[in-house]
């Protein structure tokens, strides 16, 4: 049976290929941590009910018109409805 070498050329690659790989892991996972870190700062996201399309002053609101968007509840209007 044959068994193929790796050329230095391959080797390095496959180093660097793990290197930025456990690179790539360790950013996103301490985004992640930093986001959870955050979450009590801001709330849970709640549903608040948003404009789906541009409005005009005056314009009598359709359902088509709205959509229910998640935000942060330190950032929800107080009041705001969370359902159509």
């Amino acid at each position: 049976m044959f068994i193929r070498r790796w050329s230095r050329r391959a080797k390095a690659l496959a180093v660097l290929a793990v290197v930025a790989g456990a690179g790539s892991f360790s950013l996103v996972r301490g985004y992640a941590a930093e986001l959870d870190a955050l979450r009590p700062a801001t709330g849970d996201p709640i549903p608040v009910v948003v404009a789906a399309v541009d409005l005009t002053r005056g314009a009598v609101l359709a359902a088509e018109a709205l959509r229910i968007e998640q935000v942060p509840s330190a950032y929800a209007p107080p009041g705001a409805y969370g359902s159509l």
